[in-house]
């Protein structure tokens, strides 16, 4: 007998703790939806979709823990013995995976925004002039001013 993927579960607590709990633990949704136990992957994503009971929040922190312990398997990785050659490729491995996911906490570089409203020359849009200095300058097409 064949076994039907995508497989409908009613969403319980209990079940939801134990799905956030296998994810936070680094095991992968994916992973976890194998377990004949466990709802299909589709419908745990519903689930967090439609911020069934408040899973949403649940499942966000727990996707969290899962890449902050990835993070730590990077130090041990790197920290480890080993083959060098192997070493590279599941430390490179998890790098990309986490620049991927949570740029902000584990990307190469910071992304600075840029807003024409704020910083400390912000003038209503431009970048240090008064109004009187625009003026000027959208007349004599140069931007040196006196």
């Amino acid at each position: 007998m064949m076994k039907i993927k995508g497989r409908a579960t009613k969403y319980t607590e209990g079940l939801a703790t134990t799905i956030c709990e296998r994810l936070a633990e680094g095991e992968s949704l994916r992973e976890i939806c194998r377990d004949p136990s466990m709802p299909g992957e589709s419908t745990v994503r519903a689930w967090a979709l439609d911020d069934r009971e408040g899973f949403y929040a649940q499942y966000e922190r727990a996707r969290n823990f899962a890449l902050d312990r990835m993070a730590e398997e990077v130090i041990e990785i790197a920290d480890g013995p080993g083959d060098a050659a192997n070493k590279r490729i599941r430390f490179d491995a998890r790098r990309w995976y986490l620049s991927k996911l949570a740029p902000k906490r584990y990307g190469d570089r910071q992304q600075i925004e840029h807003s024409a409203n704020s910083g400390p020359n912000a003038t209503g849009g431009t970048s240090g002039y008064s109004d009187e200095e625009l003026i000027a300058i959208i007349r004599t097409g140069q931007e040196s001013v006196e």
